[in-house]
């Protein structure tokens, strides 16, 4: 409860049919001051619901106690929500106007951060890639925060709900913007993602499980064929592999055929114990080389008559590959982190945003132009919805006149509701017996 609130309970009371009765009717009560009353209750109601009435309608009127310091288009703004705030049905039109305009923008962020975090996340856990694991706590806070101010806004009702539509609507188009301008909405595309697995050593397996299934080669093979850039050096290295192929091949058979023509010696020679032993170590020996040679033809870590050096460049190149394309893949989502920057995540929290955007229709305007960089970003998104509201007041410099001398505002002393006010808070703390 405010100081003001609480200097008008300790008030003498007046007659409070000199009140207007507006206030207290349900639709208003509903619809404006957004207060759920019981199916049971109805005006004057308990004591309880009057005092919560009131509180809420000085809260509101108190709103707009700043007005005239106000100028340019947050003047027009606040006229229009004054004129806005005094019906239900307008409250209802200006929110749907509001929310329609971003509707789809917020569906198409939370399906782009939910599939991010999908990939980062996986990554992330897959490699130990600290680098995908701050993005995507970052990508996972934004995304909360978000859908926290969503969520509240569509659990609110009355005049409160219309200043939380405002800061949600701007505040997804706002982030939205910020992820298109650092080119971060195309880090979902899962080509993009399957390469930075694939630099990474991702089995088939753990690649297609981020989206539609594409065919790789086997994992051994994955880091040589990554880094070939042309279709030159892909086949350069299938010539390579089918040399090492044929090789390993003719080794085993060059084998087979020594070993054949010591077991002929053998036979020949009965005696020669000496000579059996080293027809068999023979054997063995051309054996293993032949293993050795289908192995390395296999894994493409053999040599041809060009090999060792390429081979081992190859592997290095891989892991420079798998660096830069990661480096890459993070270098807008970096860039959005920046942009956003720690007061912007801090400016989302719920607590923050209520408390700035109901203390007064100044201090609403301040909290948004800071978090937004400025008034003219919230008068871009919702302009359109306030305009067409400015256009419907009869008279504008009237009613800008009127709240500019505070009339109707029982912050003001010299309004007669000021009194009005006092005897009715009066009568309801009398008939509690305070």
């Amino acid at each position: 409860m405010s100081s003001y609130q609480a200097e008008l309970l300790g008030a003498n009371p007046y007659d409070s049919q000199q009140f207007s009765p507006r206030i207290f009717e349900r639709d208003y009560v509903e619809g404006v001051l957004g207060i759920k009353l019981p199916l049971n209750e109805s005006s004057p109601y308990s004591a309880h619901y009057r005092q919560q009435i009131i509180e809420e309608q000085l809260q509101l009127e108190g709103f707009f106690k700043d007005f005239k310091k106000l100028g340019g288009q947050m003047k027009d703004a606040a006229l229009a929500l004054r004129f806005v705030f005094e019906e239900p049905s307008r409250i209802k039109e200006f929110v749907d106007l509001v929310i329609s305009e971003v509707n789809e923008t917020y569906d198409k962020f939370m399906k782009w951060a939910q599939k991010l975090l999908k990939i980062l996340k996986k990554i992330a856990k897959s490699y130990s890639n600290k680098a995908m694991q701050t993005i995507g706590q970052f990508i996972e806070k934004l995304k909360d925060g978000m859908q926290k101010v969503w969520e509240q806004t569509e659990g609110m009702d009355g005049w409160k709900k219309a200043l939380f539509a405002i800061f949600a609507s701007v505040s997804i188009r706002y982030i939205w913007d910020q992820i298109t301008d650092a080119g971060a909405d195309e880090q979902t595309d899962e080509e993009k993602a399957k390469e930075i697995m694939a630099a990474l050593g991702g089995t088939d397996e753990e690649i297609a499980k981020l989206g539609e299934s594409i065919a790789y080669q086997s994992p051994s093979l994955m880091t040589a064929l990554y880094h070939t850039d042309t279709d030159e050096r892909l086949d350069e290295f299938m010539k390579s592999l089918k040399k090492l192929g044929k090789k390993a091949k003719d080794t085993f058979s060059k084998g087979k055929k020594d070993a054949k023509k010591v077991g002929d010696q053998l036979d020949k020679n009965k005696s020669g114990k000496k000579l059996k032993k080293a027809a068999k170590d023979k054997a063995d020996e051309l054996k293993g080389d032949a293993k050795e040679k289908a192995k390395e033809a296999l894994s493409g870590d053999g040599d041809d008559d060009s090999g060792d050096e390429s081979s081992g460049e190859s592997e290095k190149e891989a892991k420079e590959k798998a660096k830069k394309e990661t480096e890459e893949f993070l270098k807008p989502l970096k860039q959005l982190a920046k942009s956003l920057g720690k007061g912007f995540m801090k400016s989302m929290a719920i607590d923050a945003v209520a408390g700035a955007l109901t203390g007064g229709v100044a201090t609403a305007f301040k909290y948004m132009a800071k978090a937004f960089k400025g008034i003219k970003y919230v008068f871009k998104v919702v302009g359109g919805p306030l305009g067409k509201f400015v256009g419907q007041i009869k008279n504008q410099k009237e009613e800008a006149k009127e709240a500019e001398e505070g009339k109707d505002d029982p912050t003001d002393p010299e309004t007669q509701k000021e009194a009005h006010l006092r005897a009715y808070i009066g009568e309801i703390l009398k008939a509690e017996g305070t």
